[in-house]
Formats: C-alpha cells, sequence, structure tokens
C-alpha cells in the first residue's frame, strides 16, 4: 500500500496523494519554478481565467500516470512489457511529473526562437523535451539524487518518446494520441479557459483500456472495443480545443508578435549574452515568465515599446488575402524554418514600406486531429477479442474521417498586419497579395 506524505487538493481530479520521495522533488526549486510558467502563455488575453500553470498540469500527468501504472502492474500487461520491478513501474508516475521540466518562460511560444540562438538548430518541436532531459540527469539541479540513477536514466528517454529503450506502449501513454499529457492537458486548459464542454475526456476509460495484442506486439495503441467512444471523445476535445482556444486568432496574433520580439531582442540586442548561464541552477531556477520580461525590458527601448504593444493589447489584425495564397503560404509555412519564416516576413515589410506597415505575421493555424489514412502509423487501433485482429477507429467511427475533411476546409493560413488600420486599406491589400503572390513559395 503506498503511503502519501500528504495530498494536494485539485480542480480536474479531487485530491492528489504525494510520496514522500515525491514532495522532496516537488520542493525542489527546479519544480517549485513550474507555478511561474504559465500553461497557456497568452490565452488569457482572451479567456481570462486560463491563468493556471505547468506546476498544476505537471502534478495531473503524474496522477493519470500513477493509475496506468497501476493498471498495467494489476492485470499483468507490465510483465509483458518487461516492467520487472516497483522502480520500473514508479519510472512512469516520474516522467508524468518532470515531463514539462524543461519548458522556458511563457511555455511553447519562445522554443522556435530559443532553439535557432541557444542551441543553433532548427528543430524546436520538442525543445522542452530536451532541455528537460539534459536537467534531469544533470546533478546540481537534486532530481536525480532523488530518483536514483536508474530511474534518472530512464525517465529522459520516456518523455522523448524513444521506443528503443523502453516499451513502445510505455511511450505511447507518455506520447501518444491519447497519452496522458494529452488526457489532462485537454480537460485542465478547457476547464480554466472556461470551455469545459470541449473536453470530452474519459481518462480512467482510456488508460485501463490499454492491450497487448498477441499477433504483433509491436502494433500500438490497442485498446479495448468498448473504449471507441472515449477515444473518439479525446480526438474530438482535441480537435475543439485548437479552434477555440490553441489557435484563437487573438492568441495566436499575441505569440507571433511576441516571437518577432525575441527574434529581434537575439538579433540586434544581444539577448543571448544574457542567457549565458541559462541552464545553470542559480540562473534557470529564477527564469520564469516574469523574470524573463524583465530581462527583456532592460535591453532597449524598442524591445520595451514592443513588450508594450503586448501587455496593452495594442495587437496585429487579419487580412484578407487570396485563396492562391492561402495554399502558398500554408505549404511554405509548412516546410520552412523559423528563420526563413521571419526572412520573408521582414522582406514583404520592406517591399510595403511605404505604407508604414511595421509587422507582416504569418500564420497556418489548421489542425488535422486524426491521421489523414486509415493506415497511418499514429492511428489509433481498438480490438474486440472476439474479432480476429485490431482496426483502426476509423473504420467504425466517422468521426474520425470526416474530422479531417472538415479541418482541411478550415483557413489554412492567416496573414496579420500592424497597424491594424491597414486591413482596410484596399490598395495595400493588393499590393500585399502581389508579394506573397511572388515572394512567398
Amino acid at each position: 500500500m503506498t503511503i502519501y506524505k500528504k495530498v494536494i487538493r485539485d480542480p480536474i481530479y479531487g485530491y492528489i496523494g504525494i510520496t514522500p520521495e515525491q514532495l522532496r522533488l516537488i520542493n525542489l526549486p527546479v519544480f517549485q519554478r513550474l507555478r511561474r510558467i504559465s500553461q497557456l502563455s497568452f490565452a488569457d488575453f482572451v479567456y481570462p481565467n486560463a491563468t493556471h500553470n505547468r506546476f498544476s498540469h505537471s502534478l495531473g500527468v503524474m496522477r493519470l500516470g500513477r493509475i496506468a501504472s497501476g493498471y498495467l502492474k494489476d492485470t499483468g500487461i507490465g510483465e509483458e512489457l518487461d516492467l520487472s520491478t516497483e522502480e520500473d513501474y514508479m519510472t512512469i508516475e516520474w516522467a508524468g511529473l518532470l515531463h514539462d521540466i524543461g519548458h522556458l518562460p511563457f511555455s511553447h511560444v519562445c522554443e522556435p526562437v530559443f532553439a535557432h540562438f541557444i542551441d543553433n538548430t532548427n528543430v524546436w518541436k520538442d525543445y522542452h523535451v530536451d532541455l528537460g532531459s539534459r536537467i534531469i540527469t544533470n546533478p546540481e539541479y537534486g532530481i536525480s539524487e532523488i530518483l536514483g540513477d536508474e530511474i534518472a536514466e530512464k525517465v529522459p528517454h520516456l518523455i522523448k518518446g524513444e521506443s528503443s529503450v523502453l516499451s513502445r506502449h510505455l511511450t505511447e501513454i507518455m506520447t501518444g494520441i491519447s497519452s496522458i499529457d494529452r488526457l489532462d492537458y485537454l480537460r485542465r486548459d478547457a476547464y480554466h479557459a472556461g470551455v469545459p464542454e470541449y473536453a470530452i475526456i474519459d481518462s480512467d476509460r482510456i488508460i485501463k483500456s490499454l492491450l497487448i495484442y498477441p499477433g504483433d506486439p509491436l502494433l500500438s495503441p490497442i485498446f479495448k472495443a468498448k473504449s471507441l467512444y472515449a477515444l473518439e471523445g479525446v480526438v474530438l476535445s482535441y480537435f475543439y480545443m485548437y479552434r477555440t482556444v490553441y489557435y484563437h486568432h487573438t492568441v495566436r496574433a499575441l505569440c507571433l508578435l511576441f516571437q518577432h520580439t525575441l527574434w529581434d531582442a537575439f538579433e540586434k540586442y544581444d539577448l543571448k549574452d544574457k542567457l549565458d548561464d541559462i541552464l545553470t541552477p542559480e540562473f534557470w531556477n529564477h527564469f520564469d515568465d516574469h523574470t524573463f520580461l524583465g530581462i527583456l525590458r532592460e535591453l532597449n527601448e524598442d524591445i520595451r515599446k514592443s513588450l508594450e504593444r503586448i501587455v496593452f493589447r495594442k495587437l496585429p489584425k487579419i487580412v484578407p488575402i487570396s485563396k492562391l495564397n492561402v495554399g502558398r503560404i500554408f505549404r511554405f509555412l509548412s516546410n520552412a524554418t523559423f528563420a526563413e519564416k521571419m526572412y520573408i516576413e521582414r522582406m514583404i515589410c520592406e517591399y510595403l514600406h511605404e505604407f508604414g506597415v511595421e509587422d507582416v505575421l504569418l500564420d497556418s493555424p489548421i489542425v488535422i486531429p486524426y491521421p489523414r489514412s486509415s493506415l497511418a502509423e499514429r492511428a489509433i487501433y481498438i480490438w474486440d477479442e472476439t474479432e480476429k485482429e485490431p482496426y483502426n477507429i476509423a473504420e467504425d467511427s466517422p468521426h474520425m474521417l470526416t474530422l479531417s475533411q472538415v479541418a482541411e476546409k478550415q483557413l489554412a493560413a492567416r496573414v496579420y498586419v500592424y497597424p491594424p488600420n491597414l486591413r482596410s486599406n484596399e490598395r495595400f491589400i493588393d499590393e500585399l497579395n502581389e508579394v506573397i503572390k511572388t515572394e512567398v513559395r
């Protein structure tokens, strides 16, 4: 029987039990920092109560990890996945608790800019996971001492989704379409944004429906057939939340403007010099949303004015673009690096400088909530043991196929401009469309 040192009240799950070892880790400065890292960056400018943080989300994912590890242990599935010790099962809980430990201030917004200037890489999608892995294995933070060497080595592989080290089924639990991370953030974000009806999440049903198909042990994830409706709920929630919250046009405008501000701070005003010690505990443990804004404000008057536009909600607005250019922008952003995106946006501004344009921001907020192909690698399979073999949920759920078609009909590209009055200038819009037609490829 697990002994909890204390319990934490959570608005989503009620009480979350905390073991003595988990409490030691939670009390570390590096974990307490997550209280000051916003979960949804600038979403509170549209949904005022969406001010929750990575701290509460991490506790929630740990709680779901506890359910998953208990299910694997009690059903014997864990033995089939070569989980043989208590430490193996605890790794799932620890991974849930620590999966976001490497998030930069304002969460995902900063990642493409920091990856480019700090680590000289254009691969930024899971940049916070890479930073987190470095933090977990760095003894100066105190995490590895609490976890022990064996778990401290396994946790980074699990949160990275590296199935070569741990079973693919375990990595699906952490990073898959129905991962414990997604099960928590969809429901938690919807709750705090004030749109709980958009999160149709039955996490217990999904976690406790995981199966191993004896005909192909590597095929995953596979769930019991009776979990079909719960799995549909996750995919539908993903679609609703991205359309209404994560990709809300004002939220995206704020994120894009902040990324432009960061790029200028690095490129023109030597922000990197202020961040030389970023991954030392002395710096990182204090590097949160509030201190980062302070660092930026002290850089230069131009950066300070740019931040004031964000703080006081003086934002760029969407302008109409031709259907041809929608396709051009979507294809460009699907293949371009972030640096190439910045270059094109500035080039467009230079071409249109006579209109007094200060910012042109390109965005492609389309989301495909389920793989287009019913044979896609990331598809979800269900299995009724009376059937011969598992089948893709798309074959039994019309929602999954129609969602992809609906998503593709949504606006696949947006162009924001500042000053916002330019969106009513017909000559500017004509010139903008012409520049996009000739320069965005």
